[in-house]
């Protein structure tokens, strides 16, 4: 089984939750759908903090 990823938690993993982390270590599947891809990119692209 494939844990899912949404919009938030595709943001807290790239924030390096250390939690998050430790939760997917034991995922043998993890699955991005392209909406959340979509949505994460766009949200980066309106960013005051995209030179980050």
């Amino acid at each position: 089984m494939a844990l899912i990823f949404d919009t938030n938690t595709l943001s807290a993993f790239a924030d390096g939750d250390p939690d998050l982390r430790s939760a997917i270590a034991v995922e043998n599947e993890l699955a991005l759908p392209s909406v959340v891809l979509g949505e994460y990119l766009f949200g980066i692209r309106q960013s005051r903090y995209r030179p980050r």
